[in-house]
């Protein structure tokens, strides 16, 4: 594990993978995804929710569908910033991986880009159309970062990430273009529980952003509005 170090204080509100609404009037809602079966005693939930920012509350929800497939669940939202496509990481009946597809947030139908090599917890999008994705503790090289090609879905390790623990998600904040990933539960700024780090795509710099307030044991969803994150976890 590296130490980190840092002058920011991040502001982190607890609400699944989640993503701003799309078009920008619709700026108050969220998107949201459940992983559903992993591992847990929790029931397949193939469903894309959509969140009113102010309160938490669902405001609508569609069935997700994969032609021939049976979708278990998501583990990351992101959307496309030159074309508004959303992208979302979907976990398939029988397969070890998650799947990369387009959704049509409307209807809930997917279209399947391609299979992808690890077990992906988060996807984001930079403001040049890169993707990203970051892996979860259970795949073959966990807490590591990736970009993963938009119309196949193969993905390119970038760097080992390495710290926190259980629970891997990243956003992307178009002010000061830096990726920001969060992981791990237990002790918040600990490398052995939460931590909340920036990532320059640029230099692939690593600088901690120390945590305070309330302690929201595990985030697995993160996306960045007006100068601040919305975060989601799991239900306990």
């Amino acid at each position: 594990m590296r130490p980190r170090s840092g002058p920011s204080t991040a502001i982190l509100v607890t609400l699944a993978s989640m993503l701003l609404s799309w078009p920008a009037i619709a700026a108050d809602l969220l998107l949201t995804v459940s992983p559903g079966l992993d591992g847990f005693p929790r029931p397949p939930d193939p469903t894309l929710r959509t969140i009113d920012s102010a309160n938490g509350s669902t405001v609508g929800s569609v069935t997700i569908s994969l032609a021939g497939e049976v979708v278990n669940g998501g583990t990351g939202l992101a959307r496309h910033p030159q074309t508004g496509v959303l992208y979302a990481m979907l976990k398939i009946a029988g397969r070890q991986f998650p799947d990369l597809v387009t959704l049509d947030e409307g209807t809930g139908v997917a279209v399947r880009i391609g299979g992808t090599q690890d077990k992906f917890a988060g996807i984001a999008f930079t403001s040049d159309g890169t993707l990203y994705g970051v892996s979860g503790e259970a795949g073959p090289n966990p807490e590591a970062l990736y970009t993963i090609d938009p119309l196949t879905g193969q993905s390119s390790l970038v760097e080992d990430l390495g710290a926190g623990s259980d629970g891997e998600t990243l956003a992307f904040n178009p002010d000061d273009g830096l990726l920001y990933h969060a992981s791990g539960s237990g002790n918040p700024n600990s490398n052995f529980g939460e931590i909340f780090e920036t990532i320059d795509p640029a230099t692939l710099a690593i600088t901690n952003v120390p945590l305070s307030g309330f302690d929201y044991e595990e985030l697995t969803a993160l996306t960045y509005r007006d100068g601040g994150f919305f975060g989601g976890g799991p239900r306990r």
